[in-house]
């Protein structure tokens, strides 16, 4: 009888350095030390996180396609791929990460367990994928989610549970911040319709932010790429700053606000990295995510309304620096609830139950 077990973790792609791709390879180097875990992607075996050298990487087929009459070939090829490779390599435990792969767990042939890990709001899921999740996870041996918000979701969805295991700060933001703060805001996230950036750049016009000494680092890429660059050029010049992804640790430090825009989020996972280096979140109140971390008026700011995130962004460009440290010692104390050793043991816990 063997003593490790084989787990598999399962994404589409781990080439983004986004927060899905973090918590697979961070989880599969805990995992490592106590089993054989394997990453089971579609398509190119790239990733910029660290991944242990005894983690293996397996492409197991091709990236889903864009068309959706394509999609339903790709499908058949994918379950017959997954259940062949879970074959290969003994899989004891199957833990899905994305929920366009998720729903085809309960095809995986009996023995393997089927866990599916929920990073982002059912708000985001075209309807199609919504009902077959539905009929999908009441199969599964267990789900677990980011927050209290998405818990009561899946719960409305089929009187199911989910675990709640939240997003952590990453070992790469523990570290003492010595860098003096400039009066710089930050934006962090993809360039497309749910993250709104558009939206924060007619905002920041119509407050009061081009009378004052304050920037915008906005780091990200999408399909708003070149409209993003050519409003900054027309409306904002040098005071706005349209930079590609990057390691993030440099802007955390020197930002004093971090803004989410965003029309729904899984958790949050750039707010609580934000406030581990004292950057306070300025974010709209969105369905899930932001509302479970920060306290209104506490270590950040949760508005409901355009105005609000306006009238706010001229309150922190007058703000005293007392105002602000308060407000920036708060977010720090926050962000130590997410500690990354403390989540970690979550995962270990959760991994226990269904693998003993």
């Amino acid at each position: 009888m063997k003593n490790r077990k084989n787990v598999a973790l399962l994404i589409g792609s781990l080439k983004d350095k986004a927060g899905s791709e973090r918590v697979v390879t961070d989880t599969a180097n805990e995992f490592i030390k106590n089993n054989n875990v394997y990453i089971f992607v579609c398509g190119e075996k790239d990733t910029n996180y660290y991944l242990n050298e005894n983690v293996k990487l397996i492409s197991i087929t091709r990236e889903i396609p864009r068309s959706k009459i394509k999609q339903i070939l790709w499908y058949l090829s994918f379950i017959s791929a997954l259940n062949k490779n879970c074959h290969k390599y003994d899989i004891d435990l199957v833990i899905s990460h994305w929920t366009k792969l998720s729903i085809c767990l309960p095809l995986i042939n009996n023995g393997v367990k089927k866990w599916a890990h929920e990073h982002q709001n059912d708000i985001l899921l075209p309807l199609w994928l919504k009902k077959i999740k539905y009929i999908t996870y009441p199969k599964l041996d267990k789900i677990s989610v980011l927050n209290i918000s998405e818990q009561k979701n899946i719960k409305q969805m089929g009187n199911l549970y989910g675990n709640i295991i939240p997003g952590y700060v990453s070992n790469e933001f523990l570290v003492e911040n010595n860098k003096k703060k400039k009066n710089k805001l930050l934006f962090v996230g993809r360039l497309v319709e749910e993250k709104q950036p558009l939206l924060l750049l007619e905002l920041l016009k119509k407050s009061n932010f081009l009378s004052t000494d304050w920037e915008l680092d906005i780091i990200g890429n999408g399909p708003f790429y070149d409209e993003i660059k050519n409003t900054i050029q027309v409306s904002f010049g040098s005071k706005v700053h349209l930079l590609a992804p990057r390691d993030l640790l440099n802007y955390y430090q020197e930002s004093k606000y971090i803004l989410v825009t965003s029309k729904t989020e899984g958790f949050g996972l750039t707010i609580i990295e934000a406030m581990s280096q004292g950057c306070i979140p300025i974010s709209f109140n969105c369905e899930s995510g932001p509302k479970n971390i920060i306290n209104n008026n506490i270590d950040g700011f949760l508005l409901n309304t355009n105005e609000q995130f306006i009238s706010t962004l001229n309150y922190v460009f007058d703000q005293t620096e007392r105002e602000y440290m308060l407000l920036s010692e708060n977010a720090l104390s926050k962000a130590n609830k997410y500690n990354y050793s403390d989540v970690m043991n979550i995962w270990n816990e959760q991994l226990g139950q269904l693998i003993k």
